[in-house]
């Protein structure tokens, strides 16, 4: 089965490239080179956050290993 931080890594990746595009779209980024710059920004912050947000957070039934 895949792994499901695999999948949260994908759709957050997937978000903010979408955020990218948009920027580049609307003309908020002077180059493609600083819309980079804000993507990596952004994608670093939101791991941070997610990353500090562990250690505070009780596990999930689905993320122990099944007891046989």
């Amino acid at each position: 089965m895949a792994d499901p931080r695999n999948q949260d890594d994908n759709s957050l990746h997937g978000i903010e490239v979408a955020r990218l595009v948009n920027g580049v779209i609307d003309g908020n980024y002077a180059s493609i080179e600083k819309a980079q710059i804000a993507l990596e920004r952004s994608r670093r912050k939101i791991l941070l956050k997610r990353k500090s947000n562990l250690g505070s957070q009780p596990a999930r039934s689905g993320d122990s290993e099944p007891r046989h």
